[in-house]
């Protein structure tokens, strides 16, 4: 395959040839042109090429290229899971019923398929879970009562001192001291405050919006009114109690969403329905050896590590990453050959456990005359390819350019710490999905890395302590919510703070300075939304860019309003680095520094999201929080920052978060890197498995400590950083 004069996005007008049957790395800085070049021109090209066949040319495809040969038909595995419906699962995902359908059974093929109103737990609806109150997150025990010990009665928590006030009330209406610690109050009373529904009209007083009210209302025992909330069927009640409520199997159908009465007797081969729907998926192997493309199909989760979900685990629920290996696995099972396959980061948010299994399937996806793109970072994994491709040198408009491929080696130099730890943070009687009864401790003001298989119960407990502890702030996975017309200015919340300085500047209302209201600088074509989306009766829309403003929002008039011969053409659409002497913007010091700091000057105001690399996107997230957020006090919970980065920028990033680490009261990030776990002051390790086999503190300490004790284990791969 030859593809000719690239130009998508930063590339360089570079050429590209592919031999059939080999497996090629593609690496190069975050932001350089790896995703432009392998899957939104290499795939692309192919995937429209064959596509157009049957059904015409997609014109909404932003490659440029000059002139190709010898295309081959293109799958794509992407990190990315943009499923949101509940009712999707890894059974109706990978067409299970379908696959089980002629296997000797006695039942409808109907009756196999898991969204069927008439076949659905009556309990849980077809959901397989149900919500409770926590106690543990909805009651402070140590708190006086006076003081408001239920949290979400707490002026701060509900908006205003209503309940607030009637607890008070009701304590002197039945003669409970609200100078008592709820933990030192009789059984009796607890019951009372908790649980009863009072006959008498209490008439509250109560300040909401700086105004007092008088109120006529019924005490319902806390957690009764929290229950109450939690089964309502008005959204915003349902919402706000689900921050006091954990998430939990139904009890019923044991997370099977089927009804366990019309299924009691069925069995896939030599396993009950309901267990094979609910057990783990290494577990389910053993008793289905008898229909072998269902068992290969499974195994594969095992070989890509994944073996700890279970067939009606949500969609949803997944990481970018597990999607991509469902999906890599079921690659695996249709036995396809003489395709190109792209797969993006395949190593991310994978222990180091399972790398050889992963180059293995690999090879085995290669012996079926099919030829691999990965666009990696991991040097172990690159240096097993048989042909390399770097693009950079750089990020942005300096990047873009084919360079030799050639992967550097640092010999890795442990930095010992020896620091003195003198307060923990402990948390105890941890429950949350696999981890029971677990209880763990980190050190104030330091970084604590949280390490173990995929599976094993690290994102369940960092979901945990953002829950439990006030002061927390969880950075996840889960992609930024955002639209096709969400630019970076909207994403970091600094569209307001640039139109208010031209908007002081020039006497004009803020507005008038904003993409998104309509004014006379504002491009009259896409109302300032630099897209066009066109749609078509028959055909799926397509989005472009805007042909009268190119993307920039603006129309020429805005060049009329300049401040230090910037218009805010200029702001938006110049690189940050370009706009290093801008000092008219609100707090705009800050923002490059922070843009600096995590490898983003290259960026602009007006890029849109949904065109940023995996892991600009990562970036862009915690810059969103520490641009915006006080972190003072706070408990900071990073969920894999460095996933999808190159090691150079993997390390500036922990060292921008490291500089974050005394003004917080603790950092702790969820990372598979050895090179960055490392780094760390100290180390929590789940394990010692995945799903039910996971779940357990196995190891807490100093990373000092854990560097003497395991370094054998990661030396072979920390000869390839």
């Amino acid at each position: 395959m030859e593809i000719k004069g690239i130009k998508t996005h930063n590339l360089k007008n570079i050429d590209i040839n592919i031999k059939t049957g080999e497996i090629i790395g593609i690496f190069g800085p975050s932001g350089g042109g790896k995703s432009s070049l392998a899957y939104h021109t290499i795939h692309q090209l192919c995937y429209d090429s064959f596509n157009s066949i049957q059904n015409g040319y997609d014109t909404s495809s932003e490659y440029i290229v000059d002139d190709y040969n010898n295309l081959m038909p293109s799958v794509g595995l992407k990190q990315i899971n943009l499923n949101t419906n509940p009712r999707s699962t890894i059974y109706s995902y990978l067409n299970i019923h379908s696959l089980i359908a002629n296997y000797k059974y006695n039942l409808p093929y109907s009756d196999l398929k898991l969204n069927n109103p008439l076949n659905e737990c009556k309990y849980c609806k077809g959901l397989g879970i149900e919500y409770k109150v926590d106690n543990t997150l909805a009651i402070n025990t140590d708190e006086l009562l006076c003081n408001i010990p239920f949290v979400a009665w707490q002026e701060k928590k509900y908006g205003n001192n209503l309940y607030e006030n009637l607890l008070i009330e009701f304590c002197k209406k039945n003669n409970i001291d609200i100078n008592k610690k709820f933990s030192d109050l009789s059984e009796n009373e607890k019951k009372l405050l908790l649980y009863s529904e009072s006959n008498d009209i209490y008439i509250i007083r109560y300040k909401n919006n700086l105004r007092y009210r008088n109120k006529k209302i019924k005490y319902i025992g806390y957690l009764k009114w929290l229950d109450e909330k939690l089964k309502s069927t008005k959204i915003s009640d349902f919402k706000f109690a689900l921050k006091y409520s954990q998430e939990s199997t139904c009890n019923y159908c044991q997370g099977s969403r089927i009804d366990i009465e019309k299924y009691k007797n069925v069995k896939i081969d030599n396993i009950l329905f309901k267990d094979f729907l609910i057990n783990p998926i290494n577990e389910v192997l053993p008793f289905i050896s008898n229909y072998k493309k269902l068992y290969n199909l499974l195994q594969n989760f095992v070989y890509l590590g994944i073996e700890y979900l279970n067939l009606t685990r949500s969609i949803p629920s997944l990481s970018g990453g597990e999607i991509q290996k469902l999906n890599m696995s079921n690659l695996l099972n249709s036995k396809m050959s003489n395709i190109l396959i792209v797969i993006d980061e395949i190593t991310s948010g994978l222990n180091i456990d399972d790398f050889d299994n992963i180059l293995q399937k690999i090879k085995d996806i290669k012996k079926q005359n099919n030829t691999l793109i990965l666009i990696e970072h991991n040097k172990y994994i690159l240096s097993k390819c048989d042909r390399l491709i770097q693009v950079g040198p750089k990020s942005g408009k300096d990047g873009g350019y084919l360079i030799e491929p050639k992967l550097e080696y640092k010999k890795y130099q442990y930095r010992f710490k020896n620091n003195n730890i003198d307060e923990y943070i402990k948390i105890e009687n941890i429950n949350i999905n696999n981890i029971k009864n677990q209880t763990i401790k980190f050190p104030k003001n330091m970084i604590t890395a949280i390490i173990g298989k995929s599976g094993s119960g690290k994102s369940s407990l960092a979901k945990y302590l953002e829950k439990k502890l006030d002061n927390s702030i969880l950075i996840t996975q889960k992609n930024i919510r955002g639209n096709i017309k969400s630019t970076i200015s909207s994403i970091l919340e600094m569209n307001k703070l640039i139109a208010n300085s031209f908007s002081k500047k020039f006497n004009k209302d803020y507005k008038f300075f904003m993409p998104n209201f309509e004014s006379e600088i504002v491009c009259n074509k896409c109302k300032g939304q630099g897209i066009i989306k066109i749609e078509r009766s028959f055909e799926k829309n397509i989005v472009i860019t805007c042909p009268e403003c190119e993307g920039r929002l603006f129309n020429n008039k805005a060049n009329n309003f300049k401040i230090n011969s910037y218009s805010i053409i200029d702001i938006y659409n110049l690189p940050f680095s370009e706009l290093l002497d801008v000092d008219f913007i609100s707090k705009f010091d800050k923002f490059i520094d922070i843009a600096h700091s995590l490898s983003l000057e290259h960026l602009s105001f007006n890029r849109k999201i949904d065109t940023l690399s995996g892991g600009e996107l990562k970036r862009i997230k915690l810059f969103k929080v520490l641009l915006n957020k006080s972190l003072k006090n706070k408990l900071l919970i990073i969920d894999e920052p460095t996933a999808g980065l190159d090691n150079y920028s993997s390390k500036k990033i922990f060292n921008t978060i490291s500089k974050y680490k005394k003004s917080t009261q603790a950092i702790l990030i969820i990372e598979h890197k050895p090179e960055i776990f490392l780094e760390s002051d100290y180390i929590i390790e789940m394990g010692p498995g995945s799903g039910l086999k996971g779940g357990k503190i196995i190891y807490s300490d100093k990373t000092d400590n854990y560097f003497n004790k395991f370094y054998k284990k990661y030396k072979k791969f920390l000869e390839y950083i």
